[in-house]
């Protein structure tokens, strides 16, 4: 019997005699270390990172990053970019060079996550 299934059948064996509570007392503990791990090494990730494990997490979808615009003269430009996910403008972000502008962007599409991950035209897949 290996270690996996010996804790699984304990876990099994704690649900039963105390129930759901009673295996959350238990394991959360056990977890707890490892998930504030987790969210920590996700706060390190630059802003493009975290937003396409987010969108290809949740809705299996991979961010796009668009340059709407460029302008100013050659050694002083502002690149305006856009992320899409699906089909739908995420967020937008301004910068002197494309990849500012998209760590910008994806940085407000973060933030503002909650509205395109929960509107009624949520990213869809083109």
């Amino acid at each position: 019997m290996t270690l996996c299934a010996a804790f699984e059948a304990l876990v099994g064996a704690q649900y039963l005699d105390q129930g759901l509570d009673g295996v959350c007392d238990f394991v959360m503990p056990l977890v707890e270390r490892e998930f504030e791990y987790a969210r920590s090494e996700s706060a390190g990730k630059d802003p493009k990172s975290r937003l396409q494990e987010l969108a290809q997490g949740r809705l299996g979808l991979t961010p796009r990053y668009r340059t709407a615009s460029a302008e100013g003269p050659d050694h002083a430009k502002v690149f305006r970019v856009q992320v899409i996910v699906g089909e739908t403008i995420c967020g937008e972000g301004e910068g002197p060079s494309k990849q500012a502008a998209a760590q910008r962007a994806a940085a407000d599409a973060l933030v503002r996550a909650n509205e395109w991950l929960s509107s009624p035209q949520s990213p869809t897949p083109l």
